[in-house]
């Protein structure tokens, strides 16, 4: 759920070889994650993640990080973009 929601932010596809793809390359998918330029983002992308995702209860960084470290960070990751 919280990587799929990182796809739809970067622009790519939500299956799992397009997300593998994308995590393939951990060094250029951190450097895209950190030089992500929300101002570039569509309104229509930020309500697309903030409606089926965000709005779950279930994506909250305390909940996500039971499960994975890395994840929990992805999900603050997403929910700071939402804000921005």
């Amino acid at each position: 759920m919280v990587m799929e929601a990182v796809m739809i932010l970067l622009s790519e596809k939500t299956d799992w070889n397009a997300i593998k793809a994308v995590l393939g390359d951990t060094g250029a998918f951190m450097n895209r994650l950190l030089t992500y330029d929300v101002s570039k983002t569509s309104e229509a992308v930020l309500a697309k993640v903030r409606k089926n995702y965000l709005s779950l209860a279930e994506f909250d960084p305390v909940d996500v990080g039971k499960k994975s470290g890395a994840a929990k960070v992805l999900c603050i990751w997403c929910l700071s973009v939402s804000k921005f």
